[in-house]
């Protein structure tokens, strides 16, 4: 609804913030350290306020602590992302935007009959192992249930099959003063649906599906954001002195 539209005495006026984290975590996913926080009126762009922030972690604690910074596409921003690897040193992971050129042209290269795409199995469904203090008895009672569940539910649709693109050395950014590897991923459904994605890093690295693997720690981090809205009740605060929240 156009604000215009809406009768001055029946508009509500709420209060917009905005929070930039830097979060700190590894492979295993072993912890989180938020290492840099900013709260910000909502109108401000958090993409020069994310960078200024790495900038001030280097300065605090010198270059080579911080080595991959993975980001949402949210925060494309070429000359920043050639800073980081130039200046700092710090690799950058991040996922392109459809209308970009440089994914128009990884897809134009994509659909080329030379294309070396490589296949990527199905993912195997985690196991989950029983507590260790469960009762036998009951241990076994449980995998009866599930076998039960199993012949009841109706057959799962098949995964869909998903290969990957490796592109080396992309110097189409033109804001991005530094080469760019590019791992485009096709996902086709069962019924033929093509899905295509890329993720774009100043990274080298020797397999392609471990970009796809590390673009993954984004998932849990977001994860950690929802935590803090949904259950830590951080819209609550509504202070606007950032050393009050």
């Amino acid at each position: 609804v156009d604000p215009e539209e809406v009768p001055r005495n029946q508009r509500v006026l709420r209060r917009c913030y905005k929070m930039v984290t830097l979060l700190h975590t590894n492979r295993a996913q072993d912890y989180y350290f938020y290492v840099g926080a900013r709260v910000v009126p909502g109108k401000t762009s958090e993409v020069a306020l994310l960078y200024e922030m790495v900038d001030e972690f280097v300065r605090a604690v010198g270059r080579g602590i911080m080595k991959l910074l993975i980001l949402d596409r949210g925060f494309i921003d070429g000359e920043a992302i050639g800073r980081c690897k130039q200046k700092h040193r710090i690799d950058i992971l991040i996922p392109l935007k459809k209308s970009m050129d440089i994914f128009v042209d990884v897809m134009g290269l994509g659909k080329s009959e030379d294309a070396a795409w490589q296949d990527l199995p199905a993912p195997a469904p985690p196991p989950v192992p029983p507590p260790a203090d469960r009762p036998e008895a009951v241990t076994r009672r449980e995998a009866k249930r599930q076998r039960t569940l199993a012949e009841r539910r109706p057959p799962a649709p098949p995964p869909p099959r998903r290969s990957l693109l490796d592109v080396r050395q992309l110097t189409t950014w033109q804001s991005c003063p530094v080469p760019l590897n590019v791992v485009l991923n096709r996902e086709v459904e069962a019924d033929g649906t093509e899905e295509f994605w890329a993720l774009a890093t100043t990274r080298d690295y020797g397999r392609p599906e471990s970009v796809v693997e590390l673009y993954k720690l984004r998932t849990t981090c977001e994860e950690r954001h929802r935590q803090l809205k949904c259950f830590q009740e951080l819209a609550s605060f509504t202070a606007r002195a950032f050393s009050l929240v």
